[in-house]
């Protein structure tokens, strides 16, 4: 009754697990359960290290090839704000028709606007600072992928070298099966005994499975934070011995401040809006628009030559709405830092 009574127990256990008194025979009858799964997969003979890894992501990583075209866009910005406007050419017909002439004058006139106030200087400076803010959003992006791949070696470290623990563990009930099956012919146990002995086969065979899978998930995540999601498995150099000791919190924190590329960001960040602001302010200096206008008067039948120069009036637009706003950026972004 008391074997009856466990061997239900353990029918409810392990459903999936013929555990019938009626199953439990002489041991050449008895069937030993088997893991169904591969537990060694293609390894690379040498192994990757964490350099390794971290290497093939700096190459590959979409991420960081974004942030560096951004950088390439804000110099380019920097360079295109810096140049001086091109000038006009024209060709000058006045009074065509007059005395059956084809024009009092004839002639070629040259336009050229000169930018006041260090407009030019300001807006290069403005998007120079902008380049400079992509190159440490780049640089933070860099540490975000290295520290991300670092995390899924680890984890998938710690994976492999949980295979191999259990693995010997299911070697070890392995063992025990046939030593309980022996015992079970000799009649030294029952066959409560070699059930409990194959639960627990089961049990250590569910769990390599287990570590199995978490090996694949966490290093489908490694590959895709390298750049590489077909990336195939290949056996990790464990260092996890080697990793450094934690830091102190006054240390951290100070190295924390000093390096921080966020923090770094947002100082430069306070940095543009204080040229932006600059900038704006210039904005209102009207530029000088200077013309030169040479010809051939028919009529007098002498060559001449014409000079005008004008600017804009800032009477109604001192582009003052634009400077509140930059103000604001700046109080913003202040605040943010």
């Amino acid at each position: 009754m008391r074997r009856h009574t466990l061997t239900l127990f353990l029918a409810l256990l392990m459903p999936g697990l013929s555990v019938a008194q009626e199953s439990i025979g002489p041991y050449d009858s008895m069937q030993m359960l088997r893991p169904d799964v591969t537990i060694a997969p293609e390894y690379e003979t040498h192994g990757l290290s964490l350099d390794e890894l971290q290497s093939m992501a700096l190459g590959n990583n979409p991420t960081l090839r974004q942030s560096q075209a951004q950088v390439e866009a804000e110099r380019g910005a920097s360079l295109q704000a810096g140049l001086v406007p091109n000038p006009y050419v024209g060709y000058v017909a006045e009074q065509i028709g007059v005395n059956g002439t084809a024009g009092e004058m004839q002639g070629a006139s040259i336009q050229q606007e000169i930018v006041r106030g260090n407009k030019l200087g300001l807006s290069r400076e403005k998007y120079a600072q902008r380049a400079r803010i992509a190159e440490t959003n780049y640089a933070a992006q860099r540490q975000r992928v290295l520290n991300d791949v670092a995390v899924r070696y680890y984890q998938t470290a710690a994976a492999q070298r949980l295979i191999g623990i259990h693995q010997r563990t299911i070697d070890t009930a392995q063992d025990n099966v046939l030593t309980y099956k022996e015992m079970l012919n000799l009649g030294q146990v029952g066959a409560a005994d070699v059930l409990k002995a194959e639960v627990e086969l089961r049990r250590e065979t569910v769990n390599l499975k287990q570590a199995l899978n978490e090996q694949e998930r966490a290093w489908r995540e490694m590959a895709s934070f390298i750049g590489v999601p077909t990336l195939p498995s290949a056996v990790l150099i464990d260092q996890s011995e080697q990793m450094p000791a934690p830091m102190e919190w006054d240390s951290a924190l100070s190295q924390l401040l000093a390096s921080s590329p966020q923090i770094i960001a947002a100082r430069q960040r306070v940095r543009h809006d204080q040229i932006v602001i600059r900038r704006e302010i210039a904005e209102p200096t009207p530029n000088l628009l200077l013309g030169l206008t040479t010809g051939y008067n028919a009529e007098a039948g002498q060559a001449t030559a014409g000079v005008t120069a004008g600017m804009f009036l800032p009477v109604f637009n001192r582009n003052q709405g634009t400077i509140r706003q930059a103000r604001a950026d700046l109080a913003n972004d202040c605040a943010e830092l």
